[in-house]
């Protein structure tokens, strides 16, 4: 799971149930970090760029986000 895997994909190889694995997975200390980093950039940018988050009320923004491609 730290990792980076989906409980999807180690649910089927472990033959854990998806409830299981989040019960039993705890967050590492890198992870919370690399979090609070992405966190930290996004609002950043959002200062930078003086918006209110995505701004998915708006026409605009929802059309890019429609458009972009899917990260996996």
């Amino acid at each position: 799971m730290q990792s980076g895997t989906d409980f999807e994909t180690v649910s089927s190889i472990t033959g854990q149930s998806r409830h299981t694995l989040w019960h039993y997975t705890h967050a590492s200390t890198d992870s919370i970090n690399r979090a609070v980093s992405v966190l930290e950039n996004f609002a950043g940018q959002c200062l930078e760029n003086k918006t209110d988050g995505l701004g998915l009320d708006k026409k605009e923004k929802r059309k890019l986000l429609k458009s972009a491609p899917s990260v996996k």
